[in-house]
């Protein structure tokens, strides 16, 4: 790693543990749900728990529309299954989720001089590993 900072091509989505082919763009979000205990005895303060009610990992897939990804993807958007989603972090950890990701949804957008493209929007299903 450099001092400055990481590669955005050091951090990948693979699908089925191989790397997602021709993506631009991509990123993982972290969610933590609060859970709000606030009574009427807090004097109209708002008083949280410190242990989230929901933990998610959102990921968002931007790329080219390519004879590599194009089937995989579209087969499992018209498909009833999770996804074996991993993400590689540039720091080499890996996150994955316990039952897998749920492909929320697939968009592709093309104009009549450019390029074919493709978005995805996956949630984790389940507790999350790093290793």
């Amino acid at each position: 790693m450099s001092a400055v900072g990481y590669n955005g091509r050091d951090f990948k989505i693979q699908l089925n543990g191989t790397t997602i082919a021709a993506v631009t763009t991509k990123s993982a979000t972290r969610g933590r749900e609060a859970v709000d205990v606030t009574t009427d005895d807090d004097g109209g303060n708002r008083r949280l728990l410190p242990t989230p009610g929901n933990r998610t990992l959102d990921v968002s897939v931007e790329g080219v529309a390519t004879s590599n990804n194009w089937t995989d993807l579209r087969g499992l958007a018209d498909s009833d299954t999770f996804a074996d989603i991993t993400l590689v972090n540039p720091d080499g950890t890996e996150e994955t989720a316990e039952d897998g990701f749920f492909m929320s949804s697939l968009e592709w957008n093309g104009e009549q001089d450019g390029r074919v493209g493709f978005t995805m929007e996956l949630q984790s299903s389940g507790p999350i590993t790093i290793v």
